[in-house]
């Protein structure tokens, strides 16, 4: 029996990095999972590997800033598994970083609404079915926000945005036996490798900056993933900066 055997988790962005990582994770730890990914080839290859580990899977294409694909998410885990106890959102839409000057209506735009407005829709959402036994919701974060990064005002805003719902739900929820976390990871992610590969000197300066030397990897992760989801876990209302020692609260 693993540690989330008999509950049920929603995982947007889960097509690929890090919402794949965590979606694995809690697989791995006994949940059944309703996965939301906005590319359908990259949907349809996450669920085949989880499905052939041996996890109950339902996969919905669809993009997070549509309510009605939260909606639908929602319903189909309730239609399969009878249950809603998790939901992590981790669906955002990503672009290489660029001057603020140069970021304009558009970028704002696809950046708030696929993060900020992607998780309140799936929180809403996942209110009622949550608010019948207690559960947890994982929010994603970044150091973007916390402690800004050149070229990524956009993106930056989008996370800290997302922190502070999280607080202030937190609270609301406090009493429903709901818990809301914030993870700010710093993982060696598809995109960021792609963004080292011609910058070896950018990426040698960053692993200086942490003490253990090194991204954390999907599987650190999915471990943090599976802990925050579980029943045993009391945290709310809280940031968890999974980066190595980067950002020493």
């Amino acid at each position: 029996m693993g540690a989330l055997s008999g509950l049920t988790a929603i995982v947007t962005g889960s097509g690929q990095g890090l919402g794949f990582a965590m979606a694995s994770a809690l697989a791995n730890a006994g949940a059944r999972l309703v996965l939301v990914e906005i590319r359908a080839d990259r949907l349809e290859n996450t669920s085949v590997e989880l499905r052939e580990s041996g996890a109950e899977v339902i996969a919905i294409a669809g993009d997070v800033r549509d309510r009605t694909v939260a909606e639908d998410a929602v319903a189909q885990a309730l239609d399969a598994f009878g249950r809603l106890d998790i939901l992590i959102n981790c669906a955002q839409w990503l672009a290489p970083p660029i001057p603020f000057i140069d970021q304009d209506r558009e970028h704002f735009a696809n950046m708030i609404e696929s993060g900020l407005y992607g998780t309140v829709n799936f929180m809403q959402a996942a209110y009622p079915p949550l608010k019948r036994q207690g559960g947890s919701i994982i929010n994603m974060s970044s150091g973007a926000g916390t402690g800004g990064n050149v070229g990524q005002a956009a993106y930056g805003a989008a996370k800290e945005a997302i922190r502070g719902l999280t607080r202030t739900v937190a609270q609301e929820w406090g009493a429903d036996g709901i818990r809301i976390n914030v993870i700010c990871p710093a993982v060696m992610s598809p995109s960021l490798i792609g963004w080292f590969d011609d910058k070896p000197e950018e990426l040698a300066a960053t692993l200086k900056l942490k003490a253990m030397g090194r991204f954390a990897e999907g599987g650190d992760l999915g471990e943090l993933a599976v802990f925050l989801a579980s029943p045993a876990c009391f945290l709310t209302g809280q940031t968890i900066h999974i980066d190595g020692g980067q950002v020493m609260p």
